[in-house]
């Protein structure tokens, strides 16, 4: 049961009407969000609510300070649990390029916890959230266009529903994304580099019997291989019984225009994967796997805009920045999405001001997303080098930032020139980013001196921008 929020929330002046689409992990913590601001929301999802992912997520410590403020500590002490050691592997050797210990020494300036957490429950527990709070839903409702002109959504029933503002909730294959850019299929495929990605699970008590997968059976352990062209990521779940895994490959073949879309029944024989490329251990994974999912995926740039012409569509979540499933960063952008909409919009007081929240929303948010992207996809291309000296250099440099196992004798210039810019994102505090733009122009909203409220964390001085580094005061 969730339990009681951590900070008392300032509710609107006025009450808005708003209408998700999409009711996955994207719409269900946008929608609470918003309630919780105070509004009327009404989610439509064009499934029927039943959860068929199997897989886990990453919560890392700027998802889970948000979540531990909507009063999830309860429910995530029960469905998640800690990660403290990150392993990583030579994905074509096997061999062990180093470990980096997320001990208290790692997180006493991040504040809050590295989760794992199942992709079900995470999404269960943020529905019993939603409905709590009020939120309305609208199952087997699949919305075919929107006009932003009359802030309004057609349905396949050819009913058509208005409200104050629509959200695009409706994930990387978005309907509603093209409506709000004006992007056409060329902007988003055709030129994009393609993945395919494999997750799966199964029994950790199939592991425990292989002497050599035994080792993998540590639940705080995020065990990661890095291999020529694609990087697999594992883990177990909360309550031990369950050892999931999720491959990223870089993907060229024909076949892929036939599998954009989640199967639960395609072979790897006919993704024409060469199996080789993988060392034993995996190999073994993927033989002792008796169902995988799998789907191809296009790496799409970050939109120019989230924010329609007529500020009144806007999009949220992967339909706004989508990252490849196994990122360390998806989900977590997606909380912070919800966040950083629902303070806002706690503070209208008028419906003229709807344009200059959603502008603010896309000041705040563009930025943070672009270049959390742009990182993301050039640490994964970094992970995913060929064999011979380019992996061999990876992996050197990689063994200098986990050399020693304790940060008292790490080589810090070189941990920061490596992983800086992942303390960055995990220091990030997005309700602080918002109460900072409203100190510094907020006035000009609500037509009155607003104080400038200045926000610090846990002793880091953090400047964000591409290529940067970490810096600690």
């Amino acid at each position: 049961m969730p339990g009681d929020t951590s900070r008392v929330q300032q509710r609107a002046a006025i009450p808005l009407k708003f209408i998700i689409v999409g009711g996955g992990i994207t719409g269900l913590a946008t929608g609470y969000a918003l309630r919780r601001a105070g509004h009327e929301v009404l989610i439509l999802e064009r499934g029927d609510g039943t959860i068929r992912s199997k897989g886990g997520l990453q919560s890392p410590p700027n998802m889970t300070k948000l979540l531990y403020r909507w009063g999830l500590g309860p429910a995530l002490r029960q469905k998640a649990h800690k990660c403290d050691r990150f392993v990583f592997n030579n994905g074509n050797s096997g061999e062990w390029v180093g470990s980096m210990i997320m001990d208290e020494d790692f997180l006493k300036d991040l504040i809050d916890d590295f989760l794992f957490v199942q992709h079900g429950d995470l999404h269960n527990i943020l529905l019993e959230l939603a409905v709590q709070e009020g939120v309305q839903f609208r199952y087997k409702t699949t919305v075919v266009t929107a006009d932003p002109g009359s802030v309004s959504v057609t349905l396949a029933s050819g009913e058509i529903l208005s409200a104050d503002v629509i959200v695009g909730a409706d994930g990387y294959d978005s309907c509603l994304r093209p409506i709000v850019t004006g992007e056409t299929s060329a902007d988003t495929s055709d030129t994009q580099d393609r993945h395919l990605i494999i997750t799966f699970t199964m029994d950790t008590s199939v592991l425990d019997e292989h002497e050599d997968l035994k080792d993998m059976l540590n639940p705080q352990d995020w065990v990661v291989w890095m291999g020529d062209g694609y990087i697999i990521n594992a883990n177990i779940l909360n309550g031990g019984d369950r050892f999931q895994t999720t491959i990223t490959h870089n993907y060229n073949h024909p076949a892929w225009q036939a599998a954009d879309e989640w199967c639960e029944n395609r072979t790897l024989e006919s993704y024409g994967l060469d199996l080789k490329n993988f060392e034993p251990r995996i190999r073994k994974l993927l033989k002792l796997a008796k169902s995988i999912s799998s789907r191809t995926f296009v790496t799409r740039s970050a939109p120019e805009d989230l924010v329609s012409n007529s500020s009144r569509m806007v999009l949220v979540g992967e339909a706004a920045h989508p990252i490849l499933p196994g990122s360390n960063h998806g989900t977590a952008l997606v909380i912070e999405d919800a966040q950083t909409l629902g303070s806002l919009f706690s503070r209208i007081e008028h419906r003229e001001q709807i344009s200059q929240l959603l502008t603010a929303y896309e000041e705040i948010r563009h930025p943070r997303c672009t270049w959390t992207q742009e990182y993301d996809f050039h640490h994964h291309e970094t992970m995913k080098v060929p064999v011979g000296p380019p992996q061999e250099g990876r992996d050197a440099l990689l063994r200098q930032t986990m050399a020693y196992g304790d940060w008292d004798h790490m080589d810090e210039a070189t941990f920061r020139a490596v992983w800086g810019n992942e303390l960055i994102l995990y220091a990030h505090d997005a309700t602080e980013k918002v109460d900072d733009w409203w100190g510094q122009w907020g006035s000009m909203i609500v037509g009155e001196e607003t104080p400038i409220r200045s926000a610090t964390v846990a002793g880091l001085e953090v400047s964000v921008s591409k290529g940067d580094v970490l810096s600690v005061a």
